[in-house]
Order: C-alpha cells, then sequence, then structure tokens
C-alpha cells in the first residue's frame, strides 16, 4: 500500500473496521502493535505478555 495522506489518518481504516473489513483491521494493528505492546511492557517488564496484552488489546478494540 503507497503512503499518502489518506494512509497516515486511521479514521478511514477505523470506519472500514467497523464494517468488518478484516484487511482495514489488519492494516490498523501494524500501524499501532509496536507502540500497544511497548506500552503494555513498560507496564509488566515480560515481553512475552506484553505481547499477550496487546493481542488483548485489538481483540478488545
Amino acid at each position: 500500500m503507497a503512503v499518502s495522506a489518506v494512509n497516515l489518518n486511521d479514521a478511514s481504516p477505523w470506519q472500514m473496521t467497523c464494517r468488518d473489513d478484516r484487511e482495514a483491521f489488519e492494516e490498523l494493528v501494524q500501524r499501532h502493535q509496536s507502540v500497544v505492546s511497548a506500552v503494555a511492557y513498560n507496564g509488566c517488564g515480560d515481553l512475552t505478555q506484553s505481547e499477550d496484552i496487546a493481542q488483548e488489546t485489538f481483540w478488545a478494540a
């Protein structure tokens, strides 16, 4: 996917995700997984657990 102003905005992929678009959800996960995992790691100090927390976060979203 080419980088454009549209791609930098999360509103469109989020709206598409809400309409059960799996590719849009994957895009959001790719964009934010490292940050979510880092925040989780900062809180728990365990890499494996932080990855699990990140996964659960995306499932909840």
